[in-house]
C-alpha cells in the first residue's frame, strides 16, 4: 500500500512538472509563435493537449504554429517552419492534459508526419515517436518523409515525446507538419447507459409480440 501512495505522489509530481504554464494562445502571434517563445516558457497548452520540453538546436525565431482541427476524432497539429540549409533537431513532449475531466478515456491514436519542400529534391525529415512521454519509453515507431504523410502504428498512449532531424540542402524547405489523432473511448457509465437502453427496446418489442399475439 504504501509502495502504491509513493508511485502515485511521484506521477502526480511529475505530471506538475511537466504541466503547461501558460495557453498556446497567449504566446502566440494569429496560430503561430516560435521555438525560443515556446523554450522560455516551459512550453503551452491548447485545449487539452500540453507540449512541453522544447529542445534541440532549431533558431529561435522558428516559427512554431500549434491547432487543434476538430471533428468526430480531433487532430492536433504542431507545423514547424521557414528552416535554412542545415541539420536541424528539435524535441518536445505531448501530454493530455490529466485534469482534463474524461482523461482516462482519452488516447492519441495515432501520428502522421507531413513534410513541404515546394517539390523539391534533398530536403528531408525523420520523427522518432518515443511512449510514454520519455526516450527511455521505447521507440513505438519511426516515420520518414517520403513525399507523402507517412502514418505511425495504432497506439493508445496518454504521452508522447517526438524527436524529429530535418535536413536541409537547398532553400526552398517549407515546413514539416506533425498530426495527432485523438480518440475518446466512451465512459463505462455511458456503455451501460447504451445496454440498458437496447434492453429497455427489446422488452418493449417483446411485450408487444405477446400482446399481439
Amino acid at each position: 500500500m504504501k509502495q502504491t501512495l509513493v508511485v502515485l505522489a511521484l506521477t502526480c509530481m511529475a505530471l506538475v512538472a511537466n504541466a503547461a504554464p501558460v495557453s498556446c494562445a497567449s504566446i502566440s502571434i494569429g496560430s503561430a509563435t516560435t521555438f525560443g517563445q515556446l523554450q522560455s516558457s516551459g512550453g503551452c497548452q491548447d485545449q487539452d493537449k500540453m507540449y512541453t520540453d522544447w529542445a534541440g538546436n532549431l533558431p529561435s525565431n522558428t516559427v512554431v504554429s500549434i491547432q487543434t482541427v476538430a471533428g468526430l476524432i480531433d487532430t492536433h497539429i504542431v507545423t514547424i517552419g521557414d528552416l535554412d540549409i542545415g541539420t536541424w533537431t528539435f524535441d518536445y513532449i505531448i501530454t493530455i492534459d490529466p485534469l482534463t475531466p474524461d482523461y482516462a478515456y482519452r488516447n492519441i491514436i495515432g501520428v502522421t508526419l507531413g513534410f513541404d519542400s515546394a517539390g523539391v529534391d534533398g530536403n528531408s525529415a525523420t520523427k522518432e515517436i518515443y511512449a510514454g512521454g520519455t526516450l527511455q519509453g521505447g521507440v513505438l515507431d519511426t516515420l520518414f518523409s517520403t513525399g507523402s504523410p507517412d502514418t505511425s502504428v495504432p497506439m493508445a498512449e496518454k504521452s508522447l515525446f517526438i524527436r524529429e532531424t530535418v535536413s536541409v540542402t537547398n532553400g526552398t524547405y517549407t515546413s514539416t507538419t506533425n498530426s495527432f489523432t485523438q480518440a475518446v473511448v466512451p465512459e463505462p457509465a455511458t456503455n451501460a447507459l447504451i445496454g440498458f437502453g437496447l434492453l429497455g427496446l427489446v422488452w418493449l418489442g417483446r411485450k408487444k409480440m405477446s400482446a399481439e399475439a
